[in-house]
């Protein structure tokens, strides 16, 4: 974790805004963070959790499924333990379905067929967010310039200077680099953490 105060320092440097007179507020600075965090949370799927409905009682009460509030993508669906399809809205509603299928109309979990009992699993990735100085960002070391970056973007965007659109473009740059890079070491790291419960199992 990452105290947010961190990210503040840095991007005041690297925007040379360390006067006396700001040329942006901290509540300014967060939102540019909250920004990047959610865009990189997105992009690696940092939070992920999981929720069951018992379909006979959602059935019985006549109540709709809802994913969680603060849910953004659906990873993975099982009805009974087995996988289920998920597919776009748009070809949820076209088509017909024999095969056990799941799409979202915005929060809404729709199933066809429909089911009246079982159990359904989801799991999805959600979205945290920072409120202010004290608190901290939730990522590893390695991610922190990819927040630093996507948020300068931000930031260049909002600027009325000529060269504005140009910096802004090379920070996005730099931004889809470091998430590349991050997936990179997430994925050696997922493998070598694999290797290691082989190794114990033998």
């Amino acid at each position: 974790m990452i105290e947010v105060q961190e990210f503040i320092t840095s991007l005041r440097s690297r925007l040379r805004d360390e006067a006396v007179e700001k040329n942006y507020s901290d509540n300014e600075l967060i939102d540019f963070i909250n920004n990047a965090y959610f865009k990189l949370q997105i992009a690696l799927k940092l939070f992920n959790d999981e929720a069951v409905f018992d379909l006979a009682l959602f059935s019985q009460k006549k109540q709709k499924l809802l994913l969680p509030p603060m849910a953004v993508t659906l990873n993975a669906c099982f009805y009974n333990d087995r996988p289920v399809r998920i597919v776009s809205y748009e070809f949820f509603i076209k088509n017909k379905h024999e095969e056990l299928t799941l799409s979202l109309n915005n929060q809404e979990i729709l199933l066809s067929p429909k089911k009246d009992k079982g159990f359904l699993k989801i799991n999805y990735s959600y979205l945290k967010r920072v409120a202010n100085i004290e608190d901290y960002v939730e990522i590893k070391p390695y991610a922190f310039n990819a927040i630093i970056f996507y948020a300068m973007f931000l930031a260049f965007q909002k600027e009325p200077r000529v060269d504005s659109l140009q910096k802004s473009q090379y920070y996005l740059n730099l931004y889809e680099e470091e998430v590349k890079e991050a997936k990179n070491i997430m994925q050696a790291m997922l493998s070598t953490k694999d290797l290691c419960t082989e190794y114990q199992y033998v």
